[in-house]
């Protein structure tokens, strides 16, 4: 575990050690890094106690650009991490703290009414062993509906849809691959020029096989999410590239089946922190 945090402290002083540089129009890259007080992944428990951290990477690009119906299209890579301390991680036995592994590979297009739509492909994979891989095909289509608020300090709703399908594996406690259905939206309001606040709203669905509980049964309703979170940039001096450092309350209410996965507590609070280098 010390060999780990010292890696992954080493990794955020070599980023925020490095300027930003201008990779052209067409390339872009973050990397990020957070800690939470629970791991839940879409409703269903994953960790609850001790340290839980969360590294990313990711890479993206435009492919081509045009003043037609679609007006860009664009792709991205990237790998989401969680390290655990406890029972999933070092606490329960596991010879690493490196609890999941989740890579994605997707395509996208920006519609009119600026709307984004995207196709991902995604492994989800324990380098600990502790769950078996999950791969998942994923549509998502996002409206950006800031421009319709632009005369006030609200900066739009923001809303998104999410459809999942397994291929592989399986996110819930049965054995048959689950179709899931995410209903978003993120409304914020701009407090100053530095400071956003949002409130993020998320409805997590079964349209089949998704929330299963051990004997097969499916649950419709997943989850409900409610959060209220800060986004403050320029949290460093600009030539350390723009870093946003987030931070909010997540409070989560789960259906039959993912309160039986979470030992029987229907409710959670949940606090998080993360700082997010885009360039």
């Amino acid at each position: 575990m010390r060999i780990t945090l010292t890696a992954l402290t080493l990794g955020v002083v070599l980023a925020t050690g490095i300027p930003a540089q201008d990779e052209g129009p067409n390339l872009s890259t973050k990397f990020g890094i957070g800690t939470t007080t629970q791991y839940f992944y879409r409703g269903i428990q994953q960790e609850n106690g001790g340290f839980i951290v969360q590294p990313e990477i990711g890479i993206g690009g435009v492919v081509h650009e045009s003043d037609d119906a679609v007006s860009q299209v664009h792709w991205e890579m990237g790998l989401w991490n969680s390290l655990h301390e406890g029972n999933t991680g070092t606490s329960g036995g596991a010879q690493t703290m490196w609890y999941e592994s989740r890579f994605y590979l997707g395509v996208g297009a920006s519609l009119p009414s600026n709307v984004d739509a995207s196709m991902r492909y995604v492994v989800r994979s324990s380098p600990n062993g502790v769950f078996s891989t999950t791969e998942e095909l994923q549509f998502l289509a996002e409206w950006d509906d800031s421009d319709r608020w632009e005369d006030s300090d609200i900066g739009g709703l923001h809303p998104s849809v999410e459809l999942s399908f397994e291929l592989s594996g399986g996110s819930d406690a049965g054995a048959d691959l689950g179709t899931y259905l995410g209903l978003s939206a993120t409304p914020s309001y701009v407090l100053d020029e530095f400071i956003t606040v949002k409130a993020p709203i998320t409805f997590g669905f079964s349209l089949g096989d998704y929330y299963e509980n051990a004997g097969g049964a499916d649950d419709t309703f997943g989850f409900l999410s409610l959060g209220l979170m800060g986004e403050m940039t320029e949290v460093l001096p600009p030539e350390y590239g723009p870093w946003v450092l987030t931070g909010g309350l997540e409070l989560l209410f789960l259906g039959d089946n993912a309160e039986t996965i979470n030992t029987g507590d229907p409710f959670e609070a949940i606090l998080s922190v993360g700082m997010m280098l885009h360039w």
